[in-house]
């Protein structure tokens, strides 16, 4: 059990942590552990103060710490499910992340959470169920249909996609994600001039992001427009040229369309290395 002190202590780290630094932060909860050792609160601040600095393996092993002292703690568990997918553990993260809303099955953000690692895991269906159930409890939220419509667009409900797409933009209009995500949509049905209205909608309000430019590349690409395509496709190279999906798409598309020495499919990503 903290002491108010201890507690205060905490809930300024935690401030601290929120301003960015985590090194700070840190060192003001190894203050609070020194004198209450294995108290779960000071070790989940600690994780997360971990995790920022680029310790994952201290991370994790807090975090553990932290679950040994407080099993059933919601919100250790919520960010600890949230580490796992960020280091890559996404069978442990689906695991922490379905403990927490089997405890907390009311909480919209932890369903959320949830669907973003089945996607991830190629769990299409249980990701469809799980937003399903977060935009049943979050009915103004778009999220929760943004992540249905991503399970729905990857099972081929592509008209399931669109509608939950276009009922999440009655909820926010001005969503950039929203209008690239029903572009995608609309190209796979078979409409990629519609699509482009969609991506520039979205770049309209101020969404500029490598996946958008991919989906216009391929777009473009479907509209039977390849010299705008292949254009599209090289702004995505040199604006995010770690971005590996859009070498690909480049690459495939000087194998398919280009011509001479310039149109070496392989260059960008020669360029990249």
């Amino acid at each position: 059990m903290l002491t108010p002190n201890q507690a205060a202590a905490l809930n300024a780290a935690f401030a601290q942590l929120q301003r960015g630094d985590a090194a700070g932060a840190k060192t003001a909860v190894s203050a609070v552990l020194a004198s209450a050792r294995g108290a779960p609160a000071a070790l989940h601040l600690y994780a997360l103060c971990q995790r920022d600095s680029g310790d994952h393996a201290g991370a994790r092993a807090s975090f553990e710490a932290a679950l040994m002292g407080a099993p059933k703690d919601v919100n250790i568990l919520n960010n600890y499910g949230a580490f796992l997918r960020l280091v890559g553990d996404l069978t442990g993260s689906e695991a922490r992340l379905a403990q927490a809303t089997g405890l907390a099955p009311q909480r919209a953000d932890l369903w959320i959470n949830l669907a973003v690692t089945q996607m991830e895991l190629r769990r299409y269906r249980a990701a469809r169920q799980s937003a399903a159930r977060a935009a049943e409890l979050a009915p103004s939220n778009p999220s929760p249909l943004l992540a249905r419509a991503g399970a729905e667009r990857e099972l081929g409900e592509f008209e399931a996609a669109e509608a939950s797409l276009r009922q999440a933009l009655g909820l926010a209009p001005q969503n950039g994600a929203i209008w690239t995500a029903l572009g995608v949509v609309r190209r796979l049905i078979g409409d990629p001039t519609d699509a482009l209205e969609c991506y520039a909608k979205a770049r309209a309000l101020g969404f500029e992001t490598p996946e958008l430019l991919d989906a216009e590349a391929s777009a473009y690409l479907d509209a039977g427009a390849p010299a705008k395509a292949l254009a599209s496709a090289r702004a995505l190279t040199q604006a995010a040229p770690a971005y590996v999906a859009g070498h690909e798409l480049l690459a495939h598309m000087l194998w398919e369309n280009g011509a001479g020495e310039e149109n070496d499919p392989l260059a960008a990503f020669a360029r990249a290395v």
